[in-house]
């Protein structure tokens, strides 16, 4: 769906790496309470924005993690200074703010949305969010004074609904297959693959291995147990990524979990190594 500004309470790449597979170019910034306001590198007008108003899982010290962490973030927040002065402008000037899932009934709830100005009043934008579980005075505090406008409507109702109304206008951006940065089939090797799980590229690296071991496996009995350990990893990989997606797993879990997955991937490279390699994929095999 076509929002120019998506912020976001997670501090992990989650949407980013969606939005980067389905080809849609955009930007990334972050809240670091700890650093002065960054400059954006486009333009908000010109390409999207996700933005993680709680830090980000790659900058340790962006993270907001214990209550201290909470405590500097909301002084910083006070102080002012720390988010970008374009990017402040663009929500002030934005027509409309939709809520999704957000924990209305924390108390540092009404301060985060202070971040964004929300309780400025004569702000002209509507303000709408699906129906959350709150006390009938927690709800009336948000109607009041951030003009929040509750509908009965539950989270995954409201998106369909919202997906629905924007393609019947023709208004969902175009999403395209991203370019293929996966390394060529013919010059695979376990070396590549190495260099893909330093870059934190494990999706990659999986799919590479894969294909690495593919033209083999039914040649050759001593490769049959590794595609079986990569087709395994591989839905390690995919559970992961749907539990994240869904909100089931907290940031320091999925971290973890993804360390386990690239600590794995690498034993066993090193196991097809002292085995010996089947060599190059040969061009031409499917991905």
């Amino acid at each position: 769906m076509p929002f120019p500004i998506i912020v976001t309470l997670t501090p992990d790449r989650l949407l980013s790496n969606i939005m980067q597979r389905k080809g849609i170019e955009h930007q990334c910034d972050f809240y670091h309470f700890n650093q002065p306001a960054r400059a954006q590198d486009v333009k908000i007008g010109e390409q999207p924005v996700v933005y993680n108003l709680l830090g980000w899982v790659e900058e340790d010290e962006s993270l907001v993690l214990t209550h201290n962490d909470l405590f500097g973030y909301l002084e910083a927040v006070f102080l002012g200074g720390k988010m970008n002065m374009e990017f402040k402008a663009e929500l002030m000037q934005a027509s409309n703010y939709i809520f999704l899932g957000l924990p209305f009934d924390k108390w540092y709830m009404q301060l985060l949305l202070r971040v964004l100005s929300l309780h400025v009043d004569g702000a002209r934008f509507e303000r709408i969010s699906p129906k959350p579980t709150l006390t009938r005075r927690t709800r009336s505090m948000y109607e009041e004074q951030f003009k929040i406008q509750f509908v009965d409507e539950n989270v995954e109702l409201f998106v369909n609904e919202l997906y629905e109304r924007c393609a019947s206008e023709n208004l969902l951006r175009k999403a395209e297959a991203a370019p293929d940065s996966s390394v060529p089939a013919e010059s695979i090797s376990l070396d590549t693959i190495v260099d893909l799980i330093a870059y934190a590229k494990t999706r990659e690296a999986l799919d590479a291995l894969r294909l690495y071991l593919t033209p083999v496996r039914s040649k050759n009995a001593k490769y049959s147990g590794f595609f079986t350990d990569i087709v395994l990893l591989m839905n390690r990989f995919e559970e992961m990524e749907k539990k994240t997606q869904r909100g089931l797993t907290y940031s320091q879990e999925d971290l973890v979990e993804r360390a386990r997955i690239n600590f794995d991937l690498l034993a066993l490279i090193n196991h097809i190594r002292e085995i010996g390699s089947p060599g190059p994929a040969p061009a031409g095999m499917p991905g």
